[in-house]
Parts: structure tokens; sequence; C-alpha cells
């Protein structure tokens, strides 16, 4: 919160400026100086240079007073200056933690992603291992069979080695803005969740268009697209919806690209859609997380990647159905200004 400034000391000269300016003007119009003779004469016992020297000294005591009112305002001036200096600090440093709180919880989903993803093929390997260490001890295994077991446990271990690469990048801080494809992004993603969203149940049906680049922090995004999709199986879990979607589309503009997902977890109450973007607000069970994630999406997409995020309740058609569901839609720049 910024305090309000005013200059005060510039209200105050165009005060007394006004006054002077009246004063000379209604002095003028009454002859102001032949008034002042008059009363001269008629009260002998004060002289004209008298009355001359109490008019300076009162000139010069209302230049004191406004130079020292002024050096007040100043200093006035400086503190606010001050004190919003250090707002700023204090709220740059808290955003920063809670920026770098729901990467932590982010990261937690995406270690619980991996973990899924990985069991299957670590079974096949181990599988395939046992079962050559069987055919060696019969003295049934052929170069063949061997050959071909191998080739097997190197395709496994690429797909898990291309996992961590994507768990590394993602780890990484973006220090600068980069040209990437939003498509990409999002595809490298799934690869991550697909495994959760496999044991949860849930389809998704995917419509991506957009294979132009963007200027940006692909991280970011990331962080945004999971924080995003995971609150969409969290409300597909709660609302205990039998046939769950999730639907992720993209396509591309002149300028820029539009991110676009929904469900069919019947959406959210008109009442609570003004405060979904807030800090700590959240309508789901505290197990499922703290209300950060679209917080600090909204931020991210607002601050870093100099784009809009929107929501809004949709009713759709799918498969002959009737859906209700929330949608929520990423605008990013093509260059980022």
């Amino acid at each position: 919160m910024k305090i309000k400034k005013y200059d005060s000391a510039v209200i105050d000269a165009v005060i007394i400026i006004v006054l002077v300016v009246v004063i000379a003007h209604f002095l003028t119009e009454y002859d102001g100086f032949e008034q002042l003779i008059s009363f001269v004469m008629k009260y002998e016992d004060y002289e004209l240079d008298e009355l001359i020297l109490v008019l300076i000294v009162g000139c010069f005591g209302g230049i004191i007073y406004s130079l020292r009112r002024y050096y007040e305002l100043k200093k006035i001036k400086r503190n606010i200056d001050e004190l919003n200096i250090k707002l700023q600090k204090d709220n740059e440093k808290k955003d920063e933690l809670l920026y770098q709180q729901n990467k932590m919880a982010a990261l937690g989903e995406m270690i619980q992603n991996i973990s899924h993803q990985w069991r299957q093929p670590l079974t096949a390997i181990n599988t395939t291992v046992s079962g050559l260490k069987l055919e060696k001890e019969f003295k049934q295994l052929s170069d063949e069979t061997l050959d071909k077991s191998l080739d097997n446990i190197m395709l496994i271990t690429k797909h898990l080695s291309e996992t961590i690469n994507s768990f590394r990048n993602y780890t990484k801080n973006d220090l600068e803005s980069v040209s990437f494809i939003v498509d990409e992004n999002i595809n490298t993603n799934l690869e991550i969740l697909n495994a959760q969203f496999k044991i949860s149940q849930i389809k998704l049906i995917l419509d991506l268009n957009s294979s132009e680049y963007v200027d940006g922090f692909p991280n970011d995004l990331t962080q945004v697209f999971i924080n995003i999709v995971t609150n969409a199986k969290d409300a597909l879990e709660i609302n205990q919806i039998e046939e769950k979607y999730i639907f992720i589309s993209s396509k591309s503009t002149e300028k820029n690209v539009f991110i676009s997902i929904y469900d069919n977890a019947n959406g959210i109450e008109d009442s609570l859609k003004e405060k979904i973007f807030e800090p700590y607000f959240t309508t789901k069970h505290e197990s499922y997380g703290i209300g950060l994630g679209l917080y600090m999406s909204y931020k991210i997409v607002q601050e870093k990647l100099k784009g809009n995020i929107f929501l809004e309740n949709i009713n759709y058609k799918y498969n002959g159905k009737n859906y209700t569901g929330a949608k929520f839609t990423i605008s990013l720049p093509k260059k980022i200004s």
C-alpha cells in the first residue's frame, strides 16, 4: 500500500500568490496609497516611515513563516518517501516469499507426479532384468533376446532421463526473458502430470494450435499451468465428478497467444469469483493447499509474463452431454515491450 503524497508547499505558494493578487487589485481599485496618506494625516502620531516599517516587518515575518513551513513540509515529504520505499521493499520481500512458497508447492506436485510416472517404467526394467537373469541361469538366453531387452531398457531410461531434464529445467530460475513455443511448454508439463491424471481417472482433451514463439519466462508459465490444472483436478475430485474432463487449448493471434483451461467440475459460485485471485483464499479443504496457487498465478501472469488471466463459468456440450465448469484463459503477448 503506497501513501499518497501532496506537495503542501506548492499549495501554500499558490494560495499566497492568489492573496497577493487579490489584495493588490483591491488596493489599486480603491486607491490604497491615497487611503494610507489620509490615515497618516488623520492620526499624526504615526508617521509614514513607521507604518512602512511595520509593513516591512510583517512581510519578513510572513516570509520567515512560509520558509519554515516549506522546510517542515519538505521534511514530511522526505519521511513519506522513505516510508514508501520501505513499504515497497517489504511488499517485494513478501511477494518473493509467496512466490517461493508456491513454487515449492508446485515442486512437490511435480515430484509426486514423477514418482507415479516412474513406478511403471522402473517395474518394467526390474521385470526385464529378472527375466534375463532367469534365462541365463537356465542357459536359455539368446543374443537376440538380450539385445532386444537391452534396447527396451535403453528406451525406458531415456524417457526417465527426459523427465529429469524437464524437472531440472523447472527448478532453475529464469533470470532473462527467452523465446519459447507455448505448445511445447504445455506438452512438457503434461508429460510430468499425465501419470497423476491417470490415477485420478481424468481425461485430458487437447486442442493445441499455437506453434509460434513468445517472449517470456517458460518456468513461470509452467508454474501457472501446474497451479491451474492442479486446481481443476482437485475440484473434480472434491465434487466427486464421475466422468472427469480437463480441456486444454491454445491459439495465436497477430500479437497474442491464448491458453484456455477448463473442466466439468460445476464451476465456481459467482460470489466467490471476485475473490479467487486473492492471497490465501481457497474454496477447498486445507489438505488441498493454502490458497496461494491462483493468487501467485495472477501475479506471475500480470507482472512477469506481462499478460492477463481471466476466470469465467461456462456451459458447453461434449460428446452429446451438457457440462458446466470454470474456465481460465491466459493471454500472453508474443513480444514483451
